[in-house]
């Protein structure tokens, strides 16, 4: 959500390869994985509010039928004592 809309599942192997790219982390992400990511993110804050809003617009049902989901764009005023992301 940091870097693009996402409207789909991908397989682990797929977001290992997209993530490691030059547009993302540049570097092969499986090894990468569980270190720390502040410094990618930050500035994409914004982007990942923007991306989840979007996925959560017209979903009919129940959220548990949905693959991707989620919802923390929703809750992030909750974490983050800040106005504006």
């Amino acid at each position: 959500m940091h870097f693009q809309k996402v409207n789909r599942v991908y397989s682990a192997k797929e977001l290992n390869r997209v993530l490691s790219g030059q547009k993302y982390f540049n570097t092969d992400y499986s090894k990468f994985k569980g270190k720390p990511y502040d410094e990618f993110l930050y500035d994409k804050i914004n982007l990942a509010k923007r991306n989840g809003d979007e996925m959560l617009k017209n979903k009919p049902g129940l959220w548990y039928q949905y693959d991707p989901y989620t919802n923390i764009s929703k809750y992030l005023h909750d974490i983050f004592p800040v106005d504006t992301f």
